[in-house]
């Protein structure tokens, strides 16, 4: 009797294999895993840039845009992350925080960003500006608590 099954389940996935490639036209969206989803920034001006700009009270903060649409914030360490859009018809990212509850904040840039080591200008909707330093691409390095 188990040879009888396992001959069956090997001549099942035999029938089930195929030489010809998936597609994205043979996926459907409920076939995507979590986590599987192409990024909706991948290819964009921003995805995988680093930027530096000065705060309020006079700190440097960077800020890296990833192609997964992630970003992190922060001088020496993370000190907010999240996830951010690109809309290219406003020329806009906004940004969704992971630790703070309000709406995210959106931020006109320029259609093509400058290269490392220019500096350009972002605007909020609030008509605050900021002077935004192209830094070469480099994500903080976030250590597990001891």
């Amino acid at each position: 009797m188990k040879k009888f099954i396992l001959a069956t389940a090997a001549l099942a996935l035999a029938a089930c294999a195929s030489e010809e490639p998936v597609t994205s036209d043979d996926v459907e969206e409920s076939d995507i895993a979590l986590g599987d989803e192409v990024s909706s920034v991948a290819g964009t001006p921003y995805a995988n840039t680093s930027w530096e700009w000065t705060s309020n009270d006079g700190s440097r903060i960077q800020t890296t845009f990833t192609e997964d649409s992630a970003y992190q914030l922060g001088s020496g360490e993370v000190e907010d992350f999240g996830s951010w859009s690109w809309n290219s018809e406003t020329t806009e990212i906004c940004l969704t925080s992971a630790l703070e509850e309000q709406d995210g904040d959106c931020w006109k840039m320029v259609a093509d960003p400058v290269n490392e080591g220019e500096e350009q200008l972002a605007t909020n909707q609030a008509g605050e500006d900021l002077i935004l330093l192209r830094l070469p691409y480099t994500i903080a390095r976030v250590e597990a608590p001891q």
